[in-house]
């Protein structure tokens, strides 16, 4: 064929693919979220090298429609579970289906005098937290439970709404999900009935969302190593353990896209766990006492797999203070050293670290027991010692946040008080390397 021909030909091919993926990128653009065909993004642990273990993620880009190359993904991760002033689990209205929607509508207090003006408009707590650079949010039960109109169910309109948000979290804001059953508190797991309803809690909720983009990993319990009480075995035969491997080991039957973590307090059983629990493969801790965590880095080396904090911070009441009072410098502070700590046995250090869940984004004011819920108390809480290790009620979590609200309790949900910790994660969280 004649040269003169074909060279017309090839760009008219060329120009039909190039016009075919602008129409399929706008497509996907502006269909509605829940129109869009979604794949689930495959993560993994990788532990080729133990000085350097880490989580390999393989996005699903939704708006290409196609898979994106593997990367190291670090969590820099906050607890987003907000919570309107005068409510409380279970009977709270979730955020996901609030009609105040912090999410989009949360504003910021910029001259911080307490008051929203019209030139504080609304910018979304979703934008803040891409600001501030979070890549990741935890949550702690399958949505729909424990929170409003009925705790105890789940329906499938919830289940719709959350995977519509949440692909828009993923798709606007690049911000993935770690996906929790916080498997009960205080429950007597010998009791058959009680690890059967936990076991169909959580498998449906993977049955649910396994094949969304968004889903990070799967993350099992909430402290449940330190409530023993209610068991009559030892810890390391403990009912427990046997619930959270026999979850674990059906989920790798149904979703092999995703890790499975558990969310401990700090290393109490951790051999035990390492024994009993061969499904699960990531190591999650909440600790608080300590701006180093080297315990659970090198713990994690010597059991072969890798961690992360599944809670971490400190609230920003300064205790040595009478009356406490608020220290955001204190606060920002230790909470950048700890991070610090978290990203320095990354690729270095312990080789073990897979990051950090900062626990919270917004300020709960049920927290405590001291007084009911539409009152911010000053009082202490528990044993956390932070910034402060000389007293004992040094912790509350009513102040835990990375955010504030109003302290006359107007515009919850949606007022933000940004403390210094927000900038400072900021400025840590979006450093080019």
């Amino acid at each position: 064929m004649n040269k003169k021909i074909i060279t017309p030909i090839i760009i008219l091919v060329l120009l039909v693919v190039i016009a075919g993926g602008i129409l399929l990128y706008l497509n996907l653009r502006t269909l509605p979220i829940d129109q869009i065909d979604m794949k689930p993004s495959i993560v993994w642990v990788d532990k080729d090298d133990p000085c350097h273990m880490k989580l390999m993620v393989e996005k699903y880009n939704i708006r290409r429609g196609k898979y994106e190359k593997p990367t190291d993904y670090f969590i820099k991760g906050v607890v987003y579970q907000v919570t309107q002033i005068g409510q409380a689990p279970p009977w709270y209205e979730s955020w996901l289906t609030i009609a105040a929607d912090p999410a989009h509508r949360a504003r910021v207090d910029e001259d911080k005098n307490g008051v929203l003006t019209e030139e504080e408009k609304e910018v979304g707590d979703f934008q803040l937290m891409k600001d501030m650079g979070v890549n990741t949010i935890r949550i702690y039960d399958p949505i729909g439970l424990n929170s409003s109109p009925d705790p105890f169910v789940i329906t499938a309109d919830e289940i719709q709404g959350a995977k519509d948000l949440l692909r828009e979290l993923y798709r606007d804001y690049g911000i993935m999900v770690i996906m929790g059953h916080s498997l009960g508190y205080s429950l007597d797991y010998s009791d058959p009935d009680v690890r059967w309803e936990l076991y169909d809690e959580a498998i449906s909720m993977v049955q649910s969302y396994k094949d969304e983009p968004w889903v990070l990993m799967w993350n099992l319990g909430n402290e449940n190593n330190i409530q023993q009480g209610c068991t009559s075995r030892d810890f390391a035969h403990d009912y427990y353990m046997e619930t959270v491997e026999k979850i674990a080991s059906k989920i790798k039957e149904i979703d092999p896209n995703h890790p499975i973590s558990i969310s401990n307090s700090g290393l109490a059983g951790v051999f035990d766990f390492n024994k009993y629990c061969k499904s699960v493969d990531i190591y999650g801790a909440n600790m608080y006492q300590s701006h180093n965590f080297s315990g659970l880095w090198n713990t994690a080396a010597r059991i072969n797999r890798p961690a992360y904090l599944t809670e971490f911070g400190c609230d920003v009441l300064d205790s040595r203070q009478d009356p406490r009072v608020p220290n955001e410098e204190l606060q920002a502070t230790f909470v950048a050293q700890q991070w610090e700590d978290i990203e320095a046995n990354h690729a270095g250090g312990a080789g073990t670290s897979l990051g950090g869940v900062y626990f919270e984004w917004l300020d709960e004011w049920w927290k405590t027991p001291y007084d009911n819920s539409t009152i911010h108390t000053y009082k202490g809480g528990w044993d956390a010692p932070t910034f402060d290790s000389g007293t004992r009620e040094s912790g509350n979590e009513e102040w835990w946040g990375i955010c504030g609200q109003n302290e006359d309790g107007i515009y919850s949900p949606n007022y933000r008080y940004l403390r210094q910790i927000y900038f400072k994660l900021k400025d840590l969280w979006t450093a080019k390397k």
